[in-house]
């Protein structure tokens, strides 16, 4: 799935999105996967690609075997653990080739259904990178209504990125004073307002497959934006966090790798933190509500999670596995865990979160 080089890259000021789907043939050596990953790494940026599909093909009599493997653009990482597993669009089994003769560049190919249903999904990623929300959500509608899922619980990942259309294009409504703005809502097919379709999708996404995680992670963000200063909207926030919590801890060995690689912990251990720190903020109604122990709740659930964030970031630093998206997070963390500190009248303990906010943050 290649944007077209004159466009630029989505997200860029006064750019459009388009895709065109493209097959190529390249040599690749076979026996090395991170020389493997490296050279088409290379190669879809130079052709603007955001997903490639390639891997090892096995010539019989007139056909040929594929086996498959995917690049996505890192852009997109923290979807792309999710959407070719079993249970989403599927792991494509075979690109079938037909042809004669020594030359197999001229043998036609033919892909398997769920290859086009993935780049429909990454299209709609695209577009919601680019902030075109609007369309974002009309792709995954057609997605939703059109596509052969290889389980009827990978729709939950549509229906995740849904919820954050509809979220991203709230807050946008937000920043012109009109967070109550109406859209059809893809759940419902009727007019609601735009937040509203956000925590429907979300809730659909749970209903579909409750242990996702991230479902309730989007869920928690609404109720967590919504609050504007409201008690009970922080404890709904914080307790959808809490159940995406209980989520990942329950998952099996075999849906943890996906987990762990899309960064879900270190995810919610900082909303969690972020939900429970922002309801002892004197600037705002909640905190005048609050009796001593309930404050002291706030306080200690904010700081374990907050710091448990970043300690995940420093281990995955020690490791050689960490990334941008953690580091961003675990400095956020810091930062937050300073405010708490600051809000609750420890200077000293607010002056190093701070201090450690600017170490871990760095010149990015």
């Amino acid at each position: 799935v290649r944007r077209y080089q004159e466009v630029g890259h989505p997200g860029e000021s006064g750019s459009s999105v388009s895709w065109e789907p493209e097959i190529r043939i390249i040599d690749i050596p076979i026996d090395n996967a991170a020389e493997r990953h490296s050279i088409i790494a290379d190669y879809a940026d130079d052709i603007y690609a955001d997903i490639v599909l390639y891997g090892s093909l096995t010539f019989g009599s007139g056909t040929a075997t594929f086996q498959p493997e995917f690049y996505i653009h890192p852009r997109f990482a923290d979807a792309a653990t999710e959407m070719t597993g079993p249970d989403a669009f599927g792991n494509p089994s075979k690109l079938t080739m037909t042809g004669q003769g020594g030359d197999r560049s001229s043998w036609s190919f033919e892909l398997d259904a769920p290859i086009g249903d993935l780049s429909a999904f990454i299209i709609a990623l695209g577009l919601f990178d680019a902030s075109q929300f609007d369309l974002a959500i009309d792709q995954l509608d057609r997605l939703l209504e059109v596509g052969q899922w290889a389980q009827e619980s990978g729709k939950s990942i549509a229906y995740l990125w849904l919820g954050s259309a509809y979220f991203s294009k709230a807050v946008e409504g937000a920043k012109r004073g009109n967070f109550d703005e109406i859209s059809v809502c893809v759940v419902t097919g009727t007019p609601t307002s735009t937040a509203e379709c956000a925590r429907l999708s979300y809730e659909q996404a749970q209903a579909i497959k409750h242990d996702y995680p991230r479902s309730y992670i989007g869920l928690g963000n609404y109720w967590l934006e919504l609050a504007r200063g409201d008690c009970a909207r922080f404890d709904a926030a914080a307790a959808a966090y809490t159940e995406a919590q209980q989520v990942t801890a329950a998952v099996d060995a075999v849906d943890s790798a996906s987990i762990q690689a899309s960064q879900v912990p270190i995810k919610v251990h900082y909303q969690l933190g972020l939900a429970h720190g922002k309801a002892l903020d004197p600037g705002q109604p909640c905190w005048l509500n609050l009796d001593d122990e309930r404050r002291r709740q706030h306080d200690e659930t904010a700081q374990n999670e907050l710091t448990a964030a970043v300690q995940i970031f420093r281990q995955a630093s020690a490791d050689d596995q960490s990334s941008s998206l953690m580091q961003d997070l675990a400095a956020r963390a810091s930062y937050m865990l300073g405010l708490v500190h600051r809000w609750q009248g420890r200077d000293q303990e607010a002056l190093t979160a701070f201090e450690e906010t600017s170490e871990i943050a760095g010149p990015y």
